[in-house]
């Protein structure tokens, strides 16, 4: 049998604790019936006296007087989310000392902690803090600080004045709860086979899987990317993309990448390395300092409300203190609108202003700063690769002004760039210029300069966003890096430096506009280039309308492409989509499209797709299309999310060809406990452990469950945020209870992480007990195990006794005073096997004295 001692199995513990209350509410003073959620904290001093004449028979004989100061808390370790001021600090193992003069526990903190749960360090009480090391209640070192202990939820709360807490950034959470992983091996794969025939071609068969391994440990994450084909024609073929070991540095908010990768693009163009990588890492910052957004800076007379709206949304609202005011931690809101501030005063008196807000990718916000440093072998297969060095360095200045820039180096080649990025009331710019240098042996040297200005701005009233507006000039004499090193490797055939297809121009325009609830948007998205020693351009555009009336959705859209020395494409789309209403757990939509090209009518389509069951595990779609020229083809795909792999397959056929395919993606983890699969893939994985809970699923991701050993996959994660990882306790097994259904962790980017859920393995036992004598137990009477003396249950309404149990007999004691004569023993026995699914064992026992029992052992 299970015992229900202070350090485990808590959630029965809770139960009965709370039934016994409850029952006993009506009897005694309503300070009894109490919720945990409710109860005193764990450091209150106020005492609450139960007058016993309330109660009657022998229920006047149980001993009330652990529950004067609320449920009581023993002594022992306890792991708990802990929250301040309600923001999640972590899971926590917190020691709980026991009190002087007291039957209760508290748990003890030291100074760093204080400081870790953002704690202004002048503000820790002076007589505390002569020793650090100490470990005290948290109204030692904050006597203003109130704690309460939630034994439902596992959640201990401390809520500091707001007096005696350093600046906070909304959406912080601590360093000291991210959780760098575990030792662990992992493999991501997605696999595709083909087997087509063309009637006029004949068979065609190949394949494709590409695979992801690596392995944690330490902090040092190993990654290795491969890419396999296979053609009937030709065999096998690999491809190695990059290979290379990683490690986060929390410290200073970076990465640091060794092996074989690419640059990120943000300032020079992207390039493939051999070496070594140390970047800022921006998801290591709160969410609320992650994009740009200004400092709203203003100025309030009395404790004010203060609202901020963008497109007439409210994003903000906080209260602030008279005197001047500034708030750093707006989230960024895409490309902009401008911020309208409302500060209403205590008295009614309302003043407003606004804040200009317009956003281009350079910005950041006033203080920020984001650098990388890359070094290392230029990596594109090239016959010799040179040394290359690149720095880059932004910050923001101010709300208006970000500078940025940096330098690319390697032999024969040196680039800068300079730029700045500005937010105004017109709309944010962003303008740079970049100088570069090529030598070559046997042709002149060549220098140029290439100038690039960004725009964005966001009309909230109109509907209108310019989402991003860039223009590009390049001189004839300007090389990026890879071209240039490829020229170098030429240099000595002939060829000319001012060879044709170099960028010249390249304008790019992206447009939206929204027409109203009842005409629903329009977009525009377009790109124009031409090259030196070339007359042609090319030219892309695309636009399209979107609405819907009731539950029919309907859009058309027009594309156009114009390649050099091509003629121009253009393609018109209409297409419709309506959902079904669903039947059961089953979601049905038809769709259909129709589109013409240059010559005409091009081709049509008419499909359905699904998903089904109540997990969301298989999809479906089908559909028939026609085309110009050809007869009429169908199509038919399907997906399954087992709690392995995600299992696909599909069907093509015409009256010319025919086309199966079949592939299987996931991801595998093999650590400390054996091997789990999961559906899906993802950078950060949270390995699941919940022992005898096999069966359960995972509610985060879609055909996550609790394996035979006892194991789960989420295979993403958020990583330096709050992720809430919760089981599904209805698809466990009869035979088990989860402590806590959801807890929360903060995995470092590329780990692993693992969170155990504590469980109660055990049949649900009810025994209805018969004392001899006919006397009816006190309610709330202690129930535990003869030997070692643990609780694990009390006695609630009608002497019944609610348990879980490991064996299928036993003996308990029931205790509900000091004195021998104040308890009784009974033993119970139930069938392995139980009349339905899920029922409880509901069972009679005489409950005995101790000398009753000892004279019944010795016959």
């Amino acid at each position: 049998m299970r015992a229900c001692i202070p350090h485990c199995d808590k959630s029965d513990r809770v139960r009965w604790r709370t039934a016994a209350a409850v029952a006993l509410a009506p009897l005694i003073v309503p300070a009894l019936a109490m919720s945990p959620s409710e109860a005193a904290p764990a450091d209150a001093g106020e005492s609450v006296h139960f007058d016993s004449q309330l109660l009657k028979g022998q229920a006047t004989q149980t001993d009330l007087s652990a529950y004067r100061r609320g449920n009581p808390v023993e002594p022992g370790f306890y792991t708990l989310d802990l929250y301040v001021n309600d923001a999640w600090q972590g899971e926590k193992h917190l020691r709980f000392n026991a009190q002087p003069d007291s039957n209760r526990a508290a748990p003890c903190f030291k100074r760093d902690d204080m400081i870790a749960f953002g704690v202004d360090p002048t503000r820790v009480s002076t007589a505390s803090a002569d020793k650090d090391s100490a470990c005290r209640t948290i109204t030692a070192w904050l006597p203003d600080a109130t704690a309460r202990y939630d034994a439902g939820k596992l959640r201990y709360d401390i809520t500091v004045a707001q007096a005696d807490l350093a600046d906070t950034v909304r959406g912080a959470v601590p360093r000291s709860s991210w959780s760098r992983g575990i030792t662990a091996g992992l493999l991501q794969y997605d696999l595709d086979l083909f087997h087509r025939r063309v009637d006029a071609l004949g068979t065609d068969e190949n394949g494709y899987l590409s695979l992801m391994a690596g392995f944690n440990i330490g902090g040092w994450q190993f990654r290795s990317d491969q890419i396999v084909q296979w053609r009937s024609s030709d065999g096998f073929d690999n491809d190695r993309i990059r290979t290379f070991v990683q490690r986060p540095l929390p410290a200073i908010r970076s990465e640091l990448t060794l092996g074989e990768n690419f640059t990120d693009g943000r300032v020079f163009d992207a390039f493939g390395y051999r070496g070594f990588e140390i970047n800022s890492d921006r998801r290591m910052l709160p969410r609320s300092q992650r994009g740009y957004a200004p400092v709203v800076r203003g100025q309030a007379s009395t404790n004010a409300r203060v609202e901020i709206r963008q497109n007439g949304q409210l994003i903000y609202q906080t209260t602030v203190s008279p005197g001047p005011f500034a708030i750093r931690d707006l989230y960024p809101a895409g490309y902009g609108g401008d911020l309208n501030v409302t500060v209403i005063e205590a008295n009614g008196q309302t003043s407003r202003f606004s804040v200009p807000y317009a956003n281009v990718p350079g910005l950041l916000r006033a203080g920020a700063w984001r650098y990388s440093v890359v070094g290392g072998q230029f990596r594109e297969n090239g016959a010799d690769d040179p040394f290359v060095l690149q720095t880059t360095l932004r910050h923001g200045f101010s709300n208006l002004l970000t500078g940025y820039g940096g330098i690319n180096v390697t032999e024969g080649y040196a680039a800068g760039q300079i730029g700045v990025a500005l937010n105004t009331r017109l709309g944010a710019f962003a303008l740079d210029a970049t100088h570069a240098r090529t030598e070559f042996d046997h042709h002149p040297t060549q220098s140029g300069q290439s100038y690039e200005v960004t725009y964005s701005r966001s009309l909230g009233r109109l509907g209108t966003s310019l989402s991003l507006v860039a223009y590009r000039y390049s001189t004839q004499g300007y090389y990026e890096l890879g071209r240039a090193l490829r020229l170098r490797e030429q240099d000595n055939e002939d060829f000319s430096p001012f060879f044709r297809g170099r960028q010249r121009n390249r304008g790019q325009v992206s447009v939206s506009q929204q027409l109203g609830r009842r005409f629903g948007s329009f977009y525009l998205t377009g790109s124009v280039q031409d090259y030196w020693n070339r007359p042609d351009t090319t030219t892309s555009y695309q636009a399209g309308y979107r609405n819907r009336f009731r539950r029919l959705t309907y859009g058309l859209s027009l594309e156009n492409r114009r390649f050099v020395e091509r003629a121009d494409e253009t393609r018109v789309v209409l297409n419709v989509s309506l959902p079904f209403d669903s039947v059961g757990d089953n979601a049905l939509t038809a769709s259909a499209a129709t589109d013409f090209d240059n010559d005409g009518y091009a081709g049509s389509r008419l499909g359905l797709n699904s998903v089904v069951g109540e997990q969301r595990r298989l999809s479906w779609d089908a559909s028939i299309n026609d085309r110009a020229g050809s007869g009429p083809a169908g199509n038919a795909n399907a997906a399954y999310r087992s709690g392995v792999s995600t299992l696909s397959t599909g069907i093509s056929a015409s009256d010319r060809s025919r086309q199966i395919n079949v592939g299987a993606r996931g991801s595998m983890v093999a650590h400390a406990g054996g091997l789990t699969f999961s559906p899906q893939q993802g950078d950060n994985m949270v390995l699941v452990h919940a022992k005898g809970a096999e069966g359960a699923d995972i509610v985060n991701t879609v055909g996550a469950r609790i394996n035979g050993q006892g194991y789960g996959l989420v295979a993403f994660a958020t990583p330096y945020q709050t992720n809430r990882i919760q089981i599904d306790p209805t698809s466990a097994g009869d035979d088990v209870a989860l402590e806590t259904t959801t807890k929360q962790v903060v995995p470092w980017a590329g780990a692993v992480t693992r969170l155990d859920f504590s469980t109660i393995v055990g049949d649900p036992v009810l025994v209805h007990l018969a004392p001899v004598d006919d006397a009816r137990i006190p309610l709330g009477a202690s129930v535990r195990e003869p030997g070692s003396g643990d609780q694990i249950g009390l006695v609630g309404q009608g002497n019944q006794v609610y348990f879980r149990s490991q064996a299928r007999q036993g003996k308990l004691e029931v205790r509900w005073g000091k004195n021998r004569t104040q308890r009784c023993l009974f033993e119970y026995q139930y069938p392995a096997t139980r009349q339905q699914a899920g029922a409880i064992h509901r069972l009679d026992a005489p409950c005995v004295s101790p000398a009753q029992a000892k004279q019944a052992s010795l016959k």
